[in-house]
């Protein structure tokens, strides 16, 4: 069936500036910008030709040709064309040109269908992503060690870019970084930042740009089907010196050898988490540092010893609070 647009609404008339029918009137019908004359047609199927000008009634309205009663549509095909509309005495009322024709549906025909693509690539060490790897699924498998995916800049990559970043591992994390100290704003504390981190199997993030930053359109946590939502446990790493301050944005769950006398600070930022702490074979004391309240059990040094320890912050006030294990 051939594409075709009405060029009026049902019951159009052509009517005077004091909104009087126009008896007599004639539409001239001509190609978008141009003289050339244009046939027109009194069905969408564009099978009956009106020629290229229609003539109207006493009563302005559109009719078969001159002279007759039979009042008729008018249809056009998919090209842009241009209408003259004069009155009896062939003086010119209005022109109006370019006016859009039908919508051309050969793109649309059965197959043709644009479908959204999204081309998978596999990572298993560090990466700096491409503006050609615009819309694709980028798989990182980090169990080997942690693996950066760097970023383009939103600059070069442009408004609208987008990927996506899976995490398809089963240890450590998939850290995603910025360059020219450009950000990722995510559901993260402060809105925005540098880098952020994929911590768990099938976690994945879609990221856009907005030719200046990152944003996330959408973010899916790791879940193991049949178990509901699972943490991966960070290891902070055995410690035998110095000052450890847990950082909320590495889990919720974290672990860590005591080997040495240390101190442990309070965060940085407003949480609650859990560190399992288990003593090595040199753990020494560990000080505790500004924090409000400190209950619970007693730290040990003995060998083989395990602790819980659950650290809160709320508006400023810390409490830290120590189970035994054994």
């Amino acid at each position: 069936m051939a594409d075709s647009i009405a060029v009026f609404p049902p019951g159009y008339r052509v009517l005077d500036t004091d909104g009087d029918p126009v008896s007599g009137a004639t539409l001239e019908f001509y190609d978008a910008g141009t003289t050339d004359a244009r046939t027109v047609y009194s069905d969408n199927a564009l099978g009956t030709a009106l020629g290229t000008i229609v003539y109207c009634d006493s009563g302005g309205s559109p009719v078969a040709s001159s002279g007759s009663a039979s009042k008729v549509s008018i249809y056009t095909g998919d090209t842009d064309y241009k209408i003259i509309i004069k009155d009896s005495d062939g003086n010119t009322l209005e022109t109006k040109d370019n006016l859009r024709g039908a919508t051309d549906t050969a793109p649309f025909a059965a197959g043709d269908e644009a479908l959204p693509t999204w081309p998978v690539i596999s990572k298993t060490s560090d990466y700096t992503i491409l503006t050609t790897d615009q819309a694709n699924v980028i798989n990182v498998d980090p169990t080997a060690s942690t693996r950066t995916m760097t970023l383009p800049s939103a600059v070069s990559a442009g408004d609208n870019w987008i990927v996506t970043i899976r995490h398809l591992g089963t240890a450590n994390k998939v850290a995603i970084a910025t360059v020219s100290s450009q950000t990722i704003s995510a559901a993260l504390p402060g809105g925005a930042a540098a880098t952020i981190y994929l911590t768990s199997y099938a976690e994945s993030i879609t990221l856009v740009s907005d030719g200046a930053n990152w944003h996330a359109k959408d973010h899916s946590i790791g879940l193991k089907l049949g178990s509901g939502y699972h943490y991966e446990v960070y290891d902070i790493g055995t410690i035998s010196s110095g000052t450890v301050t847990p950082d909320p944005e590495e889990g919720n769950l974290q672990k860590m050898v005591n080997n040495g006398a240390h101190t442990l600070a309070v965060p940085a930022e407003d949480c609650s988490m859990m560190i399992q702490v288990t003593n090595g074979a040199t753990a020494g004391a560990v000080t505790t540092s500004a924090y409000t309240v400190v209950a619970g059990d007693s730290l040990t040094t003995s060998n083989g010893d395990d602790f819980f320890l659950t650290i809160t912050r709320i508006n400023g006030f810390t409490r830290l609070f120590v189970e035994a294990l054994q």
